[in-house]
């Protein structure tokens, strides 16, 4: 499920840009591989600027790899990863937001974790199903446990403290799941997409 990007305006226009010889050949290489073309590639790396990497500078943010990540949540204590999980959770979602200009509601907010958080920033993959009167987001990764319970935290605080909805959480150990019901998801924020299990 995709959610509508908040700064697309959905036409396109034609731009002319200069790059290295040697540039492009790595992207016509890496288009051939994925099957794609290298102007799909261009428009990836636009929006993940767009959305995410422009606003990389002023937060100080670092890349980790994945066995460094899992090495760090190791050396933690399950209680002071939930402690740090619920006071980062109460505010830095909410600021990050509004620092794109964004106004946190339901579906602004599951962009943000699914196109933010998860395809430009690597924290997991994002499924989020509807079925029935259930909503479920569903967070898998290859972090392991403890990353699993700091999500729990962080989103979980996210959900009820700036949406004002109460999620049932269930943590893995490579997957966290948050389930809603539909009519409390739609009592505040009104009448959720028409969207099904994708």
């Amino acid at each position: 499920m995709r959610f509508h990007d908040p700064y697309a305006k959905g036409n396109t226009i034609t731009r002319t840009i200069r790059i290295d010889e040697g540039y492009d050949d790595i992207l016509k290489h890496e288009a051939n591989r994925h099957g794609i073309s290298v102007n799909q590639i261009m428009d990836q790396q636009i929006r993940r600027y767009v959305e995410t990497y422009r606003f990389f500078d002023k937060t100080n943010a670092a890349t980790l790899s994945a066995s460094t990540l899992r090495a760090l949540m190791e050396g933690l204590d399950e209680e002071t990863i939930m402690k740090i999980s619920y006071e980062l959770g109460k505010e830095r979602p909410h600021e990050l937001m509004l620092r794109r200009g964004i106004q946190p509601t339901y579906e602004t907010s599951l962009w943000y974790i699914q196109e933010v958080l998860g395809d430009h920033s690597g924290w997991f993959t994002a499924i989020i199903s509807t079925r029935g009167e259930h909503e479920n987001i569903n967070l898998s990764h290859a972090y392991g446990y403890k990353w699993s319970l700091f999500l729990s935290g962080y989103l979980k605080e996210l959900f009820e403290e700036v949406l004002e909805i109460k999620p049932e959480v269930t943590v893995l150990s490579s997957s966290t799941n948050f389930a809603f019901k539909v009519r409390d998801i739609e009592k505040k924020w009104g009448s959720i997409r028409e969207q099904k299990d994708v």
